[in-house]
């Protein structure tokens, strides 16, 4: 808690723990000798008590860092005399830990009750709020040499830093600029993106709406199968690759049956697929590929009613220069991303 601070504020690190959803903001935060920074992101909070009725709900700017471990070293406590059953609002206060939460001065006051405890010498004040007891004041170190090495020292040279961002506005590459389609996808992402309760994220399938809807499509699927199925007569190894395959996307719950009558009226889209086979792979040799590109009887297939949103990746040139600065490079698949 900070009874100077004017906002609030919050790590990266919890509000992705905690599953929060952040929305953009442009927050200024001026700190010690006037030194301004901009955050970009924010994040809105409910804060119960553990020990009280009060709770609140704040809007804090989003960091990547509050500040370094609290306190600094570790403090021993053993000789203050802190009253047994003191409900304390940190059991562990006096051991370094990081700050995921700060509480500005709105909250601060808020919290405070009227009683705190003092004892003379150079010991804390134990403060009573609706969190629990807090401890903050002076303390004697038995080894005040290990404070002594660490400084903090802000420096803020405006013509470094626009020299160094002059640089890199020369360096850098010309930005590609969104067709209208693709900003329209974007602004779909952004709207209709969520996750569960196991963090996996759930993204809408982005409809161009003046596409209009889908033809028939069971029967080109069903002749599609058909020839599939002839194929598996052939090869014995693919049909069991492949039925191993189906039986584990329906055990995972990435497919379900579904029932014809009670979705006649439904727009539907009935998807053929195939079996792609890659003996040099060492994880999965036969692949099922799904052909969204599969056109209905009007003429239409699925991913001509997709939106076609912006490249990810950088260019091809970009990923070569960086893959040259090391000798060894990695390279990662995600599993199952498409499902």
């Amino acid at each position: 808690m900070d009874s100077a601070s004017q906002g609030h504020f919050v790590t990266g690190r919890l509000v992705q723990q905690l599953y929060l959803r952040k929305f953009k903001a442009q927050i200024p935060v001026q700190g010690i000798n006037e030194v301004t920074k901009t955050m970009h992101y924010a994040a809105s909070l409910e804060i119960k008590s553990r020990f009280s009725n009060w709770e609140t709900k704040i809007e804090c700017a989003v960091l990547p860092k509050i500040t370094g471990m609290i306190p600094a070293t570790f403090v021993d406590s053993s000789d203050w005399g802190i009253p047994e059953g003191l409900v304390l609002a940190d059991e562990n206060f006096n051991r370094p830990n990081s700050i995921d939460i700060l509480l500005g001065a709105d909250v601060f006051f808020e919290v405070l009750r009227h009683d705190k405890k003092m004892r003379p010498g150079n010991y804390p004040v134990l403060q009573n709020t609706d969190l629990g007891w807090i401890v903050s004041g002076k303390i004697t170190l038995a080894a005040p040499e290990e404070l002594r090495r660490k400084s903090f020292f802000i420096c803020n040279n405006d013509n470094l830093d626009q020299q160094l961002q002059r640089f890199w506005e020369i360096e850098e590459l010309p930005n590609k600029t969104w067709t209208a389609e693709e900003m329209l996808c974007e602004e779909h992402f952004k709207k209709h993106t969520a996750r569960d309760d196991t963090g996996r994220y759930i993204v809408r399938l982005p409809r161009r709406e003046e596409q209009g809807r889908l033809g028939e499509s069971y029967e080109q699927a069903k002749r599609r199968f058909h020839q599939l199925e002839r194929r598996f007569q052939e090869h014995p190894d693919l049909h069991q690759a492949y039925s191993e395959f189906m039986q584990e996307y329906e055990e995972l719950g990435h497919m379900n049956q579904i029932n014809e009558e009670a979705s006649s009226a439904e727009e539907r889209y009935y998807l053929p697929h195939h079996a792609v086979f890659k003996s040099p792979s060492s994880t999965t040799r036969t692949r099922v590929v799904f052909d969204g590109s599969c056109r209905s009887s009007n003429g239409l297939s699925l991913n001509d009613t997709l939106l076609v949103g912006p490249t990810e990746q950088q260019d091809l040139y970009s990923i070569v220069l960086r893959l040259r600065t090391y000798q060894i490079a990695f390279t990662a698949d995600i599993a199952k991303m498409y499902r």
